[in-house]
């Protein structure tokens, strides 16, 4: 999590929600406050990451249509998945992150329990993109698939003074397979400039053994030293 302000660093919770008695997922976040979240696993069932995402800003009257319109807060999309239990696959959460209505650009970043199940979904209060998936990818030469998002359309290329997601791309696809783990995607997410002078914390999800695993960050800056 790359966000300001830093008091955030004191108000993030690591969560396990239950519902009738049963734990049905967990969230490390800030956004409790809200209600909701943005980063979320839902056990046996899927991973999501909500990532910000540039757009234009509402108007005053599009914003006021948005809320006479039901649009939900951001941060409870992701509740709405946990607490609802027709949304109990891989399949059918991916559907409904692609249709539900957004009053905010963002992208919807999923995992699921068995393989080839990844998904990038971005995000519009006004217009649609094409969602992409690991099905759709060739393997790389170290014989694995990785997709990556931050905050930039991954059909554009990643500008110049922000290359997170390219260094990213370029460790995984020179990452021995060995490291193809939750301990080689830690080292991937602890680089520089991944980790940055903004995070204050790491998660790392899998879906498919309900582990959700938490680093609380310092921040990092380099130097020439």
């Amino acid at each position: 999590m790359d966000q300001y302000p830093g008091q955030a660093r004191n108000i993030v919770l690591h969560l396990k929600i239950k519902k009738d008695g049963k734990y049905i997922g967990e969230s490390v976040d800030w956004y409790w406050f809200k209600v909701g979240f943005v980063t979320l696993l839902k056990y046996n069932v899927a991973s999501l990451e909500e990532n910000w995402r540039f757009g234009d800003p509402l108007s005053k009257d599009q914003l006021l249509t948005f809320i006479q319109q039901g649009v939900p807060s951001l941060a409870w999309a992701y509740r709405e998945v946990l607490v609802n239990d027709k949304l109990n696959t891989f399949d059918s959460v991916v559907s409904h992150l692609e249709q539900n209505k957004v009053a905010c650009a963002l992208y919807n970043i999923i995992g699921g329990t068995a393989k080839d199940q990844g998904v990038i979904i971005s995000r519009d209060p006004f217009e649609t993109y094409p969602t992409i998936s690991l099905s759709n990818i060739p393997q790389g030469q170290n014989g694995y698939k990785y997709l990556v998002q931050t905050n930039y359309d991954h059909w554009l290329p990643d500008p110049q003074d922000d290359q997170r997601r390219t260094i990213a791309e370029n460790l995984l696809a020179n990452m021995q397979n060995n490291l193809f783990n939750e301990f080689g995607v830690y080292s991937v997410m602890d680089t520089y400039p991944i980790h940055n002078e903004g995070t204050f914390y790491t998660v790392v999800m899998n879906a498919k053994y309900n582990r959700l695993i938490a680093f609380g960050q310092p921040s990092i800056t380099l130097t020439d030293e």
